[in-house]
Protein backbone atom coordinates (compact mmCIF):
# COMPACT_ATOMS: atom_id res chain seq x y z
CA UNK A 1 0.00 0.00 0.00
CA UNK A 2 1.55 3.73 -0.94
CA UNK A 3 2.10 5.93 2.19
CA UNK A 4 -0.28 8.95 1.83
CA UNK A 5 1.94 12.11 1.39
CA UNK A 6 1.09 15.00 4.28
CA UNK A 7 1.48 18.40 2.23
CA UNK A 8 2.64 21.23 3.98
CA UNK A 9 -0.72 22.76 4.58
CA UNK A 10 -2.54 19.20 5.56
CA UNK A 11 0.72 19.67 8.24
CA UNK A 12 -0.26 23.21 8.95
CA UNK A 13 -4.17 22.18 9.29
CA UNK A 14 -3.11 19.11 11.96
CA UNK A 15 -0.69 21.46 13.91
CA UNK A 16 -3.69 24.28 14.24
CA UNK A 17 -5.96 21.60 15.04
CA UNK A 18 -4.07 20.07 17.45
CA UNK A 19 -3.26 23.04 19.50
CA UNK A 20 -7.05 24.31 19.04
CA UNK A 21 -8.08 20.70 21.13
CA UNK A 22 -4.65 21.13 23.20
CA UNK A 23 -5.58 24.81 24.51
CA UNK A 24 -9.10 24.79 24.27
CA UNK A 25 -9.26 22.46 27.77
CA UNK A 26 -6.80 25.39 29.24
CA UNK A 27 -9.02 28.24 27.41
CA UNK A 28 -12.44 27.67 29.07
CA UNK A 29 -13.33 26.75 32.53
CA UNK A 30 -15.20 23.82 33.74
CA UNK A 31 -18.44 25.98 34.72
CA UNK A 32 -18.17 27.63 31.09
CA UNK A 33 -18.28 24.68 29.59
CA UNK A 34 -21.32 23.37 31.84
CA UNK A 35 -23.22 26.36 30.86
CA UNK A 36 -22.27 25.85 26.95
CA UNK A 37 -23.45 22.26 26.91
CA UNK A 38 -26.91 23.15 29.58
CA UNK A 39 -27.53 26.10 26.77
CA UNK A 40 -26.72 23.60 23.78
CA UNK A 41 -29.07 21.13 25.04
CA UNK A 42 -32.06 23.59 25.92
CA UNK A 43 -31.75 24.69 22.27
CA UNK A 44 -31.81 21.61 20.88
CA UNK A 45 -34.87 20.03 22.92
CA UNK A 46 -36.91 22.90 24.27
CA UNK A 47 -36.46 25.76 21.46
CA UNK A 48 -38.86 25.77 18.44
CA UNK A 49 -37.51 24.91 15.21
CA UNK A 50 -36.96 26.66 11.95
CA UNK A 51 -36.43 24.41 8.92
CA UNK A 52 -35.33 25.81 5.43
CA UNK A 53 -36.28 23.51 2.55
CA UNK A 54 -35.86 24.06 -1.07
CA UNK A 55 -38.09 23.11 -3.80
CA UNK A 56 -36.99 22.33 -7.18
CA UNK A 57 -39.19 25.20 -8.30
CA UNK A 58 -38.70 28.55 -6.59
CA UNK A 59 -34.90 29.59 -5.54
CA UNK A 60 -35.95 31.01 -2.07
CA UNK A 61 -36.03 28.46 0.94
CA UNK A 62 -39.07 28.26 2.61
CA UNK A 63 -38.86 28.11 5.80
CA UNK A 64 -41.51 26.09 8.56
CA UNK A 65 -41.45 26.08 11.86
CA UNK A 66 -41.97 23.07 13.78
CA UNK A 67 -42.23 22.88 17.88
CA UNK A 68 -39.47 21.61 20.26
CA UNK A 69 -38.38 18.32 19.93
CA UNK A 70 -39.91 17.83 23.85
CA UNK A 71 -43.00 19.06 22.93
CA UNK A 72 -43.47 17.07 19.41
CA UNK A 73 -42.51 14.03 21.36
CA UNK A 74 -44.74 14.76 24.20
CA UNK A 75 -47.44 15.19 21.83
CA UNK A 76 -46.49 12.51 19.83
CA UNK A 77 -46.82 9.76 22.73
CA UNK A 78 -49.04 11.36 25.43
CA UNK A 79 -51.56 12.36 23.23
CA UNK A 80 -52.88 8.69 23.34
CA UNK A 81 -53.91 8.94 26.89
CA UNK A 82 -54.51 12.27 27.18
CA UNK A 83 -57.43 11.50 24.88
CA UNK A 84 -58.40 8.86 26.78
CA UNK A 85 -58.65 10.71 30.14
CA UNK A 86 -60.65 13.40 28.25
CA UNK A 87 -63.18 10.95 26.94
CA UNK A 88 -63.19 9.27 30.42
CA UNK A 89 -63.89 12.08 32.39
CA UNK A 90 -66.30 13.49 29.80
CA UNK A 91 -68.51 10.33 29.92
CA UNK A 92 -68.22 10.38 34.07
CA UNK A 93 -69.69 13.72 33.90
CA UNK A 94 -72.48 14.29 31.74
CA UNK A 95 -73.98 16.61 34.09
CA UNK A 96 -71.57 19.06 34.35
CA UNK A 97 -70.73 18.79 29.96
CA UNK A 98 -74.61 19.66 30.39
CA UNK A 99 -74.53 22.80 31.88
CA UNK A 100 -71.07 23.50 30.45
CA UNK A 101 -72.82 23.42 27.28
CA UNK A 102 -75.84 24.82 28.22
CA UNK A 103 -73.83 28.13 30.04
CA UNK A 104 -71.82 28.08 26.94
CA UNK A 105 -74.84 28.50 24.44
CA UNK A 106 -77.25 31.65 26.36
CA UNK A 107 -74.05 33.06 27.09
CA UNK A 108 -73.11 32.93 23.12
CA UNK A 109 -77.14 33.68 21.67
CA UNK A 110 -76.91 36.49 23.92
CA UNK A 111 -73.57 38.13 23.14
CA UNK A 112 -75.13 37.34 19.91
CA UNK A 113 -78.81 39.37 20.48
CA UNK A 114 -76.64 42.36 21.96
CA UNK A 115 -73.59 42.64 19.46
CA UNK A 116 -76.71 42.88 16.94
CA UNK A 117 -78.30 45.47 18.23
CA UNK A 118 -75.54 47.62 19.21
CA UNK A 119 -74.40 47.29 14.82
CA UNK A 120 -78.15 48.31 14.39
CA UNK A 121 -78.97 50.99 16.58
CA UNK A 122 -75.27 51.96 18.35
Amino acid sequence: MPETQITPAQNFEQRISEKIRETFAELVRQDELNSIVKKVIEDALYKERIIETRDGYSSYPRTEKKPAIVEECLDKFMRPEIVKCVNQWLTDNPSKVLNMIEATVKKGVASCVFDEIDRRFG
